[in-house]
């Protein structure tokens, strides 16, 4: 029998960020986060650039006052700190997934 658990069936914020090492095989939870703010449904994609892993988080849907409420086009970069990237040209619409 399979069971679909209720995370992956609402749409949730979080602002939380956990990195997994293959080496150490653990799993390391980032504190204190305060950007991007809390977001779900957004894409990922981890780019190797100047001999530093990044992860480039792009769209999803953001929280106005603790409530789902937006479709973001904002593109963010993590390498140790979070830095939101402000790309030239005609940006995507908004989106999610």
């Amino acid at each position: 029998m399979v069971y679909i658990d209720d995370l992956h069936i609402r749409e949730q914020l979080h602002s939380d960020l956990h990195t997994y090492s293959l080496e150490r095989n653990t799993w390391t939870k980032h504190v204190q986060l305060d950007e991007p703010g809390p977001i779900s449904d957004h894409s990922a994609s981890i780019v190797h650039f100047e001999n530093q892993k990044r992860m480039i988080v792009f769209g999803g849907l953001t929280s106005i006052n603790d409530q789902i409420s937006q479709r973001s086009n904002q593109l963010w970069q993590w390498a140790d700190t979070w830095t939101q990237i402000h790309a030239q040209g005609t940006q995507p619409e908004p989106r999610k997934g």
